[in-house]
C-alpha cells in the first residue's frame, strides 16, 4: 500500500531537500520522510485555495496541483519532526519551540 499515492512521497522528499532536510527545532535528520512533518506557520495554506478541512501541506503534496501550490508558498512552511510538532501543540512548550522556529527562519538561506 502506498500511503502518499503517485506523487506524494517524491514531492515531499523534494520539498524537504529544499528546506534543508532536518528538523527546524532540534536539528534531527529523518531516516524516512514520514518521520518529519511540514508545518505551516500561519495555518492558512490549506484553507486558501483548497477548501479541504484539516488538510496539511503533506496531504496537499499528493496531487500535482497541490505540489505547485506548496512550492509557491514554500516560505511559510517549516520542517518539524514528530516530537517537536507535538511540543509545538503543547501549551507549556509552545513558546520555546516557536522561538527556535523563528531563529531557524532568520538563519535560513533564501529560496
Amino acid at each position: 500500500m502506498r500511503y502518499y499515492g503517485r506523487y506524494g512521497q517524491p514531492n515531499k522528499q523534494k520539498v524537504l531537500e529544499m528546506l534543508g532536510g532536518v528538523c527546524a527545532v532540534c536539528g534531527s535528520k529523518p531516516i524516512h520522510t514520514c518521520q518529519i512533518d511540514l508545518h505551516e506557520l500561519n495555518g492558512r495554506i490549506a484553507k486558501r485555495e483548497y477548501q479541504w478541512k484539516n488538510d496539511s501541506p503533506s496531504n496537499l503534496l499528493r496531487t500535482r496541483k497541490g505540489y505547485y501550490y506548496i512550492m509557491e508558498h514554500l516560505a511559510e512552511i517549516v520542517p518539524i519532526c514528530r516530537n517537536c510538532h507535538g511540543r509545538l501543540n503543547c501549551k507549556v512548550c509552545r513558546a520555546e519551540v516557536r522561538a527556535k522556529i523563528e531563529k531557524w527562519r532568520a538563519n535560513r538561506k533564501p529560496l
